[in-house]
């Protein structure tokens, strides 16, 4: 049924006239008179009666009209549903109990205009095909397998909430401030809410294999009350929780909770949602969870610390120090160990700063390719390919006997011959070893450093021209 007709229907039976009704449209009304003669065609009824004074509805127009009234209000209702910004933004938490949820809260509470339907979807996989598919706007989720997202889709790590140990007041470890995840070792930890195929199933069973740990999810689930009830009586059972999580017991359960440091294993939450999705509170969701910087001393799977964008953008990535470059974790990673030992590179220092410090061979004659993964700014290097060969220029007058003035200009240097000397009066007067290649070098005078470290050598001159062609 084309709904122009009848909203054009509608006009016409509230004024009386296809004039008025013509007006309130912004039509003509010859375009009235189409759109009602259309109208009644389709139905296969006459709806109005021409009188003296315009026009009057028949019987059958009389019965049409609050239908269509109410086809009208549903296209409306229709179009709010699916228009950016006026529905409530639909969020799936996992948990109302976990810290996703207690995220979100915060969200409303510092958006309160943003509306929110907080959905609760069983696993990553459901709940990532819900976003693909907007049923979904976003969803908080641990993403093992990034490479695997559907196309269109993306995800951020947001929120990394650290794991507590739960025991009963009768636990070995109930008494401790603190445990490592070694001293854990031996230990029984059940967590009965584990189901095989998950992404949290993945993430305890990485967890159990990186610190020998015993994670055990046996027997039925009774829920979260039954869990506390057993971890009360028991003398050996014992689980873990994130910090987040809001649980309430009775006082006579006595419960610990206990902080797992050295490191302190955490489960990455992702914001997981559907580029192109234009809702104005998914931005705004966004927005406040943010990226967050992993912290040192924390544990992740390695399958999962590859999905988050951490990174700076690459542009900005060649001027980090190192430390913060791919890869490194606290003292850990290639970079950590190397800064540990103290071989780590470090950017050159400028002319007038004292001497560059020493550096391994293999950094000296890198090209500029190979200085960008050892974290050296290309720009800093070009400045001292030339602060080089402007000694080189100095060093060649010191001995030929000329004496320079102020800062020598290479280029001037190049292009340089003094009047009246030909070829042969200036290879009289270079340095024997450039006569000869054979021929060793020639000691510098007292106080001279021949082949400092900053020289420049054949090789990096040759690769600046090769990359500047």
């Amino acid at each position: 049924m084309d709904l122009d007709g009848v909203r054009t229907f509608v006009a016409a039976a509230g004024s009386g006239q296809f004039q008025a009704a013509a007006d309130e449209l912004d039509l003509t009304q010859q375009g009235v008179s189409r759109r009602i003669a259309s109208l009644e065609k389709a139905l296969d009824v006459r709806l109005f009666t021409r009188t003296a004074r315009g026009v009057q509805l028949t019987a059958d127009g009389q019965a049409f009209l609050p239908h269509a009234r109410d086809l009208l209000r549903a296209e409306a209702e229709a179009l709010a549903a699916i228009r950016p910004g006026s529905r409530p933004l639909r969020v799936d938490v996992v948990s109302r109990r976990i810290g996703p949820a207690a995220l979100l809260r915060d969200f409303h509470r510092a958006r309160h205009e943003v509306p929110v339907e907080v959905v609760t979807l069983f696993d990553a996989r459901s709940a990532i095909e819900a976003v693909a598919s907007g049923e979904i706007d976003a969803t908080f989720r641990c993403v093992m397998a990034p490479e695997q997202l559907p196309g269109g889709v993306s995800a951020a790590r947001v929120l990394d909430e650290p794991h507590l140990l739960l025991t009963g007041p009768g636990h070995e470890l109930a008494c401790a401030e603190s445990v490592t995840p070694a001293q854990l070792a031996g230990h029984q930890i059940w967590i009965p809410g584990i189901v095989p195929g998950t992404e949290w199933a993945a993430y305890y069973q990485e967890l159990a294999v990186a610190f020998g740990l015993t994670i055990k999810a046996s027997g039925p689930n009774f829920g979260t009350e039954s869990l506390l009830e057993t971890l009360a009586e028991s003398a050996g059972l014992a689980s873990l929780m994130g910090d987040r999580v809001r649980l309430t017991w009775p006082a006579g359960y006595d419960l610990r909770r206990i902080a797992v440091r050295d490191p302190v294993p955490v489960y990455p939450h992702s914001l997981v949602w559907r580029a192109g999705n234009r809702h104005p509170g998914l931005a705004a969701l966004r927005e406040f969870a943010s990226t967050r910087d992993e912290e040192p001393g924390t544990w992740v799977p390695e399958s999962a610390r590859s999905e988050a964008p951490r990174l700076p953008s690459p542009e900005l990535a060649l001027h980090r120090p190192v430390g913060s470059q791919p890869g490194y974790q606290g003292n850990g990673g290639e970079h950590g160990e190397r800064a540990a030992a103290g071989t780590a590179p470090r950017p050159p220092q400028a002319d007038g700063e004292g001497p560059a410090p020493e550096q391994n061979d293999d950094v000296k004659r890198c090209s500029n390719r190979q200085a960008r993964k050892g974290g050296i700014d290309p720009v800093d290097r070009r400045r001292r390919v030339l602060a080089g060969a402007e000694r080189l220029c100095r060093q060649a007058r010191l001995m030929t006997g000329g004496m320079p003035q102020g800062p020598v200009d290479v280029r001037e240097a190049q292009q340089e011959k003094p009047e009246g000397e030909g070829e042969e009066s200036q290879r009289a007067r270079r340095p024997a070893h450039d006569q000869d290649p054979g021929a060793p070098p020639q000691a510098g005078r007292p106080g001279e450093q021949v082949g400092h470290a900053d020289e420049v050598t054949h090789d990096e001159v040759a690769v600046e021209a090769d990359e500047r062609q």
